[in-house]
């Protein structure tokens, strides 16, 4: 069938036979990460539910066929030292991992900070996702062929990214904070999360590594994203014949993940099952150089 705005994830591959194949879906225990992690357990890979709330993972599993294979553990994007954890006991089970979603994220929060001291939606969006994933490269290249996913947004249009106030901490006392400046700040950690998917393929390449690397904007979709702005979520029920279901956005994360077609496209864009082009601010590939190194220095271990 022809990949579009309404193919599910079910549609993408539906005969693709992934035993053996190792996945952590960060977040996946609600929405789209759990929609991710249904259809991947159907086609026989083992899902990693990489949760903050481990009670609540396990009720997710439980709610999957039983002959689906699967895994739990525990990790909060907003403490590095989770992070680390989680790369440490993935490593001890694990020899390898075939695909890493980084799924989860924080929509228009208050202006909150992790453990570590970063604004939230910076912090769990995309620090936390850049540790992860650092800390999983031998993993993931220790696959036959690597896959790392990040799950971004159209919302990265709303990003004024600075590399010297990435907490956003100039506006966070601001009496606008609340109305527009948290919108810029999701902006902001997506926009991140499409650099760092540029900058990382870039490196890749540098030693010719077979893993790749993709972001994406899943769609406009009715999930507990919209758990610090419920207005806008009420809003979005009124007119739900325009937004895509979960089903439906998943699906550009189910193609990115396992589609043969992406390989030729790493550090590209996706939108509904295509290659994209994200708005990025200017001298993207050298701001997306730059937030790395940025980045490296503020998740270093103290």
């Amino acid at each position: 069938m022809a990949l579009n705005w309404s193919t599910t994830a079910e549609d993408v591959l539906p005969s693709k036979d992934l035993t053996g194949y190792i996945t952590i879906i960060t977040g996946s225990n609600t929405g789209l990460g759990l929609e991710t992690a249904r259809v991947l357990c159907k086609q026989r890979a083992l899902v990693v539910f990489a949760c903050r709330d481990v009670e609540k993972a396990q009720q997710a599993v439980a709610s999957l066929p039983t002959e689906f294979k699967t895994d739990v553990i525990r990790l909060d994007l907003a403490s590095l030292a989770s992070v680390r954890e989680f790369s440490r006991t993935f490593a001890s089970r694990y020899h390898k991992l075939d695909i890493l979603i980084n799924n989860a994220g924080v929509m228009a929060s208050p202006y909150l900070k992790t453990s570590d001291g970063f604004e939230l939606q910076l912090g769990v969006n995309y620090l936390g996702h850049f540790l992860l994933t650092n800390l999983l490269l031998p993993q993931l290249e220790a696959a036959e062929e690597g896959r790392v996913v990040n799950v971004s947004s159209m919302g990265h249009r709303l990003n004024i990214l600075k590399l010297d106030d990435l907490n956003c901490e100039r506006y966070s006392t601001s009496r606008l904070y609340p109305l527009y400046y948290k919108w810029i700040q999701y902006g902001n950690s997506k926009v991140a999360q499409i650099l760092h998917a540029i900058e990382l393929n870039a490196r890749l390449r540098e030693r010719d590594s077979k893993v790749t690397v993709y972001s994406l904007h899943p769609g406009a979709i009715l999930t507990n994203l919209f758990q610090y702005v419920q207005i806008v979520y009420w809003l979005m029920c009124m007119f739900s014949f325009l937004f895509k279901s979960v089903q439906q956005g998943a699906a550009t994360s189910v193609f990115c993940a396992i589609h043969p077609s992406v390989k030729n496209y790493s550090g590209g864009f996706f939108k509904d099952c295509k290659i994209m082009g994200a708005t990025l601010p200017r001298k993207a590939n050298e701001k997306a150089a730059k937030l790395w190194e940025l980045s490296e220095e503020l998740v270093r271990e103290k």
